[in-house]
Parts: C-alpha cells; structure tokens; sequence
C-alpha cells in the first residue's frame, strides 16, 4: 500500500510474478518472458508453479515467436520481438581464417540442464580422439575446470568473458556449439552467425524461426555421437562450411535494430488498457 500508483507493472522472472499478482496499484500487468523457465527445473513443484504464473492473466512480452505461441497456448495474450545482435560488436572477419587447426568454441555451463553440459563433454571428447592436434576446443560461459569433468587437455575453458571480447572470441572460430533444450535458441546463435562461425546446435521445433539444418546451420540430434559427428561434418566440409556461413550472415542481418523490437514493445505496452 505504500507504493505510488502505476501505469505498468513488469514481471520479470517466474517469482516476481507473485509479487506482481498482489499487487494491485496499477493500471496494466505485464509478463516479461524470457524463455520458458519452467523447463528450467525438473517435473514437480517448482516446475508447477512457473507454469502457474503463465495463467496469471498478465499480458505477455515475449522474447521470440516461439515463446509467444507457447504463452498463447496457456490462454495469454501476449506480443513479441526478436531477438537482435549489436553489429558493432558482432560482425564477420576481415581476412579469411588460417585453417589449421581447426577451431571450435562451445557455450558449456555445468550448472545449467537446459546446455547439457554432460552430453557436450561427451561429445567433444569424441571430437579431440578424432581429430587430436587438429583442433583446438574453447569453452565459456562459466567458471569450471576441466580436469573436474575429463576435459583436461580437451578443452580450453575461458570462463565468463567480457561482452565485447565475444566477438573477437567467435572470429576466431570455425565453428560454435550451442546446446539449448529450452524454448529460447539463446543469442549466442546469431552472435556466432553474425562473426563467420558455423552454427551447431541441436534440433528443436520451437526455435525452428531462425535456425534451418542445411541453410544457415547444422542441428543434431541430442546424443554424444550424433553431436560429434555433426560438429566433425562440419569441420570436414569446408564448402559446406562457407555456404551455411554466408547464408548465416543473411539471415542474422534482420536481426539488429534493437530501437525498431523495442519500439514495437512500447506501442503494444501503451495501446493495453
């Protein structure tokens, strides 16, 4: 009761939609939706009452289309923007990379289910047998030591890295490996499109609006030998390499005008009664 009144209430998280939900000096409810953040926990009771909050009644602002059609199967309106990449930060290299070895970058978080982590470990090692001095695995995303998991001498970890030392990080690299088994195909795809870097990923029909197997990407099935051998396809074939990367770039470049997503957010905010 303390708290002026508002124009627009903002849930921004799973758990601040409660406090959103009592809250009732205000003249519009929204939910921002990140991803699908009940996935972000096993089945059970934690899981139960995130998705409770999509029934909440808020209008929904949802980061992609996919999870826009996942907000309105739980009865919510809702609008969405597209995700977008900072071109100042995140573009394609300006001389060729040198070839050998090979370098792969890979978004590996242990302490996040939604990456993965122990299938990509598997994966990679299967990798590094095959391929020994010829490539060069790099990791970030989290602080963790390799030796910890069996990756010791496998892979590289850079831990958590600056912002804008990511885009030289993926100019670097022949190829990035992102494993998402949320709704949400994280930004790391399209900065790695954005910067020359083949995309691998795994296969997943609500991230299908941006992510095509064969065009602009390749996507495995989600087991240790099928990643590897995607990630080996596509070091392997190096024209097939330079097609999806050049078709990566087209496709990324409708994707950087964050004034225009934000703009389209704030007329839909207004126009709610």
């Amino acid at each position: 009761d303390s708290f002026p009144k508002t124009d627009a209430t903002l849930a921004t998280l799973w758990t601040t939609a409660f406090a959103a939900l009592r809250f009732s000096r205000t003249r519009r409810k929204f939910y921002f939706m990140q991803d699908y953040e009940s996935l972000f926990y096993p089945a059970g009771s934690i899981n139960a009452l995130v998705e409770a909050t999509y029934r909440f009644g808020f209008r929904g602002i949802c980061n992609t289309r996919g999870l826009l059609d996942t907000y309105a199967t739980l009865g919510g309106e809702a609008e969405y923007f597209d995700p977008c990449i900072d071109p100042s930060i995140f573009y394609p290299p300006s001389v060729p990379k040198s070839g050998k070895p090979a370098m792969v970058f890979c978004y590996a978080r242990p302490g996040h289910p939604r990456n993965c982590f122990e299938l990509l470990a598997a994966a990679l090692m299967r990798v590094k047998r095959s391929l020994g001095e010829n490539v060069r695995i790099v990791a970030a995303g989290a602080d963790w030591d390799p030796a910890t998991y069996g990756l010791d001498g496998v892979v590289r970890n850079l831990g958590l890295i600056g912002y804008s030392a990511t885009g030289d990080l993926y100019r670097a690299c022949d190829a990035g490996v992102v494993l998402m088994m949320t709704r949400h195909p994280s930004y790391l795809p399209m900065e790695l499109m954005a910067c020359g870097a083949l995309v691998v990923t795994n296969r997943n029909p609500y991230t299908g609006w941006l992510l095509q197997d064969q065009e602009n990407c390749l996507l495995s099935e989600t087991s240790a030998s099928a990643v590897a051998d995607t990630i080996l396809k596509g070091l392997s074939d190096s024209e097939l390499r330079s097609r999806i990367t050049s078709a990566a770039q087209e496709t990324v470049r409708q994707y950087s005008d964050w004034d225009r997503e934000c703009e389209k957010i704030y007329r839909y905010m207004v126009a709610v009664s």
